[in-house]
């Protein structure tokens, strides 16, 4: 019924199968640059891919990807047909582990015990009801009340960057967040101050007459606070946050385009500058043979490119011999020069 199956040696997805999956989801959703289609997606690697956010603007797919750690609450599959899914496979495997006595689930079962619990959660009401309890439509930016926020404030905490002298400086736009407190003091009141073990340290000298010394209460975020991630020192800096939201819009294919190239260009050059080949040098005043006067090359020219093939150095082939022109410095084959090995002197045809 139109179904494809990929598999993958580790097991996880990968940009190339996320294409061809993406591929099958083109020809059955009819999408077009006439007729967009949006795509709601987690921020996994294989589906923030070049070819990824280029096939999906070519063919009129819209990538939204949801934010960071929030799946669990925003995606409809996980919300709504996930759990609904587990349930009835697990059913439809006891079953026919009752109808099977003595036999155990191999894979050749599989795909016929997950097609009936399949049909069974992928229904029309789970989907409105997963799309509906997400907030994604009917659309409600108020769908999740305040306390499902309280988690995220153990890991709050401001940007911060070295600066000159070595010291940690906030930076603009991280800023602490402060929980509301549940009780009051009076301004009067003895000096106590909360210590974070949970238990009020006294600082009076009338500590030894109880009677005497003002009381003052104290929130429950001030006797045990909430634990507060700590950037650590080995670790200067935070990582970089993910992309959320529109993914392939064309600022942001040109962006990561550009990320491609500088990479390929340090992978190449890093590449170059571990190679052990070497090059002949011919001198002027010097005859010498295929082993006598060799050098490494250097950084700057890691990717010299012949002047006659314009084949780069990094290519080169095992044995195949460079040589450079005694005028200009340019570097080519001898092959492509048409000159043996040995020879005192070389100047290549632009100069004569």
């Amino acid at each position: 019924m139109g179904s494809k199956a990929y598999c993958q040696l580790n097991g996880w997805m990968c940009s190339e199968i996320f294409v061809q999956w993406l591929e099958h989801f083109v020809h059955y959703t009819k999408a077009s640059n006439e007729n967009k289609v949006l795509l709601l997606l987690d921020g996994h690697s294989s589906h923030k891919s070049l070819e990824v956010l280029q096939y999906a603007k070519d063919n009129g797919v819209i990538l939204f990807c949801f934010p960071a750690h929030c799946t669990h609450r925003l995606q409809p599959l996980d919300v709504g047909f996930f759990s609904p899914l587990q349930t009835y496979y697990g059913q439809e495997i006891q079953t026919w582990l009752k109808q099977h006595p003595g036999r155990i689930v191999t894979h050749f079962q599989v795909a016929g015990l997950f097609n009936k619990a399949y049909l069974k959660a992928a229904t029309p009401a789970n989907a409105v009801h997963a799309f509906a309890k997400t907030g994604i439509y009917p659309f409600d930016d108020n769908i999740f009340p305040d306390w499902m926020f309280q988690s995220s404030f153990t890991t709050d905490r401001p940007l911060t960057e070295h600066d000159q002298n070595g010291q940690k400086q906030p930076q603009q736009g991280g800023a602490d967040v402060e929980l509301p407190k549940l009780g009051s003091g009076t301004p009067e009141a003895t000096e106590v101050e909360p210590s974070t073990s949970g238990f009020a340290k006294a600082k009076s000298t009338t500590e030894r007459f109880p009677s005497t010394r003002k009381r003052r209460y104290y929130s429950i975020q001030e006797l045990s606070p909430l634990p507060q991630a700590s950037l650590g020192a080995s670790r200067k800096r935070l990582r970089k946050p993910s992309k959320k939201g529109h993914i392939n819009s064309t600022p942001d294919i040109d962006e990561l385009k550009k990320e491609v190239e500088e990479k390929t260009t340090k992978e190449r050059e890093k590449l170059s500058r571990k190679a052990k080949r070497k090059i002949l040098v011919e001198e002027e005043t010097d005859y010498v043979s295929d082993n006598e006067k060799v050098e490494d090359i250097d950084d700057d020219e890691a990717d010299v490119a012949c002047l006659y093939c314009n084949d780069i150095f990094s290519r080169s082939k095992t044995r195949e011999m460079w040589i450079s022109c005694q005028s200009c410095g340019s570097w080519c084959h001898s092959e492509c020069a048409g000159v043996e090995k040995r020879m005192k002197q070389f100047i290549c045809e632009p100069c004569e």
